[in-house]
């Protein structure tokens, strides 16, 4: 029987040829394509594994961005808040300087009618004595006398005596007056320099208290937007963890497939068809060839060892066999 199985086997690789790298590389890109589709196939059956334990999307809702108030609408802001009091406090000021500058112009005016009125009155009464005294010389007979020139000039002096007192003592009060008025004005220039220094204080605090709500504003937004970002960002770690995880856990079974397959133990349908498959291709393949090329190459191809797994050694018994 081994004698006869010899013949014909010699006789089958009379008209085969042997095999070489070249064909078998027709053999191995087969089977490199065929493990590429199946690496693809796995690879979508874990993706789409994890994939179905992720986490339900959730929406975060951000703060739409706070555009803050402009400084300069703040300033006038500000300025608006305190002008009403401060230009009624400020007009208080003005009228109260007013009235009184007003009551001292009118007590100047009376010290000058005071003054002109006296003036007049001794005017009047030099008037009457220069007469009466004129018409007494002239009946006394000494009208062209030294004696009319003395009392003449004795009146004249306390003329001019009387005049400088009134004018004097006018000075005085007019210097009074004047002293009062420039202390007025002093005093409504210092309610008015305080006035304005508060005013300017007032509005400076506001516009600092607001510019300081707005910029809190624009704070407190990026602040929530920035926490919601976080969180976020946590829940998709989140769910990429998930999906990761059940990746992983994917991955190890097939691992375990594979080692199960490679000692010809197949739970797969579809593996087992998959192999079956590599195994009848590899089959038919180097059944063109003499048996003794085809044993010694498979023999010699680790590639092929890979690819087939459990059946390489089923390729390798049913070539020996064939």
């Amino acid at each position: 029987m081994g004698l006869f199985k010899e013949i014909g086997d010699w006789w089958d690789d009379l008209f085969k040829k042997n095999v070489s790298k070249t064909d078998e590389q027709e053999l191995i890109k087969k089977l490199a394509n065929m493990e590429a589709a199946e690496r693809e196939r796995l690879n979508k059956i874990v993706k789409e594994y994890g994939e179905s334990f992720r986490p339900e999307d959730i929406t975060f809702e951000y703060l739409e961005e706070y555009t803050p108030i402009d400084e300069e609408t703040l300033r006038a802001d500000s300025e608006k808040e305190y002008s009403e009091i401060y230009n009624a406090e400020k007009d208080k000021v003005n009228s109260n300087y007013e009235n009184k500058k007003y009551q001292l112009e009118e007590t100047e005016k009376g010290y000058i009618a005071d003054a002109e009125a006296k003036n007049n009155n001794y005017k009047e009464k030099y008037k009457d004595k220069t007469e009466s005294f004129k018409s007494s010389a002239s009946k006394n007979g000494i009208a062209d006398s030294s004696i009319m020139g003395a009392k003449t000039k004795d009146i004249d002096d306390e003329r001019d005596r009387f005049i400088s007192e009134v004018m004097a003592t006018l000075q005085n009060k007019l210097t009074s007056t004047a002293n009062k008025k420039n202390d007025i004005l002093q005093d409504k220039n210092d309610k008015i320099q305080s006035l304005d220094d508060n005013f300017n204080k007032n509005v400076e605090n506001l516009f600092n208290k607001l510019l300081k709500e707005e910029n809190d504003k624009v704070k407190e937004v990026e602040k929530a937007n920035k926490e919601t970002a976080a969180k976020e960002k946590a829940y998709k770690e989140y769910q990429e963890r998930v999906v990761q995880d059940k990746e992983n856990e994917m991955k190890a079974l097939h691992k375990q497939m594979k080692e199960d397959e490679d000692i010809g133990k197949f739970e797969s349908t579809e593996r087992a068809d998959e192999y079956e498959d590599r195994l009848n291709f590899a089959k038919e393949f180097y059944s063109r060839f003499t048996k003794k090329s085809a044993i010694n190459a498979i023999e010699n191809n680790e590639s092929l060892r890979n690819f087939l797994g459990s059946k390489y050694y089923i390729l390798l018994e049913e070539i020996a066999n064939g």
